[in-house]
């Protein structure tokens, strides 16, 4: 039995070190994540943050422009409030506000909102639940998407997911 193990053995050595090793990844890819300076943050405590940019409603094939307004670090750290109005072919469509958390990694946020408005299209009540990723570019400007479900319980042609990005302001 000692014969086998060691033939065995012998054989997986002989085997390993004949394997191709892969070629290096290149390490501005593979490690995009570990390249973040979490040292140097632009997020600013209690800052007040305005945001404006493009959506599109994946259930109805609609553009607007969103315009927000965001509060952080109200009562606890990274917590906030906000507001978002959106406009469609030059007509009121949304408008809600939100809770949101969000996490910071070095000059990238992502955080996470839940809230309730009204979908003026419908003229219903709407609830809303996303995630917004938001990258820092100095201390007062900033580019983000987001992605992002309204609900809409008894409209017939409900909003669906809603993709967006833009700019954003913040002081």
């Amino acid at each position: 039995m000692k014969k086998l193990i060691t033939i065995a053995a012998l054989a997986l050595t002989a085997f390993l070190s004949n394997a191709q090793v892969p070629p290096p990844v290149d390490p501005g890819i593979s490690n995009i994540v570990g390249t973040i300076d979490e040292s140097v943050n632009l997020f600013n405590a209690s800052e007040v943050e305005f945001r404006l940019g493009g959506v599109y409603v994946q259930q109805t094939g609609e553009a607007g422009t969103l315009l927000a307004v965001e509060k952080w670090d109200v009562f606890v750290p990274n917590l906030g409030f906000g507001a978002e109005t959106i406009t469609s072919n030059g007509k009121q469509a949304a408008e809600f506000a939100y809770v949101s958390y969000r996490k910071l990694l070095g000059n990238t946020a992502g955080s996470l909102f839940l809230g309730g408005g009204y979908d003026d299209l419908n003229a219903e009540a709407m609830g809303v639940v996303g995630a917004r990723l938001e990258r820092r570019l100095n201390k007062h400007m900033g580019a983000w998407t987001s992605v992002s479900y309204a609900i809409e319980p008894h409209a017939s042609n409900s909003r669906g997911m809603v993709i967006g990005a833009g700019v954003s302001y913040a002081f």
